[in-house]
């Protein structure tokens, strides 16, 4: 049987079963940055189109926010233009790694590759919530128009991040609950051993 349907267990340093549902959110992470990135790497437009994008003013996009774009972001656009095209690739890359490792049957995924998975959807959430600020995206929870598209994606990949880092994080903090129990369980069984041991000396 495949490890993604498993109870999380530690090996040293690494949790064999991931669960098919941590599975399918790292799949869909992997899919959603790379599609993202992967226009951006190829556009030989992407620098000015960014700094079009960010000084043109957003409907529904906070004053604040746009002063402080046009103050900040505004005063070095190439430099945040590759900050957020590098953010974009590293999420891309450790989803896609992290996807790779929870499909592959049978073998332990490294603990660490898990709490890489974790930040990286920490850092997904604060992204994809600064592009729906950017875009001026309406509040998730506001009534729209009930032909439009509805939620914007933004929000909808902040949720999808968010999911993520939960199941990652309870991934681990399950995977070391079965070691710890099988420890005491050793520990526990020594005493009666010892007590019949020195109840047959006795009986001798």
């Amino acid at each position: 049987m495949s490890s993604l349907h498993d109870t999380p267990t530690v090996h040293g340093g690494a949790v064999r079963g991931g669960g098919p549902g941590l599975a399918a959110l790292l799949v869909l992470q992997a899919w959603v940055w790379v599609s993202s990135v992967l226009p951006k790497l190829v556009s030989d437009t992407f620098l000015s189109g960014f700094t079009r994008f960010v000084g043109t003013m957003q409907p529904g996009r906070p004053g604040i926010y746009d002063h402080v774009l046009r103050s900040v972001v505004l005063a070095a656009p190439s430099l945040f233009a590759w900050a957020a095209l590098g953010t974009e690739l590293a999420l891309a890359l450790t989803f896609t790694v992290a996807a790779l490792a929870v499909l592959r049957p049978r073998r332990a995924i490294p603990r660490a590759l898990l709490v890489a998975a974790s930040l990286a959807s920490l850092v997904g959430i604060g992204f994809a919530l600064n592009l729906a600020l950017l875009a001026g995206d309406a509040a998730p929870w506001t009534l729209a128009d009930p032909f439009g598209g509805g939620v914007a994606l933004e929000y909808l990949v902040a949720g999808l991040s968010a999911a993520t880092a939960l199941t990652a994080i309870s991934a681990v903090r399950r995977g070391a609950q079965p070691a710890l129990a099988h420890a005491g369980g050793q520990r526990r069984g020594a005493a009666p051993s010892l007590r019949r041991t020195r109840q047959g000396e006795v009986a001798r």
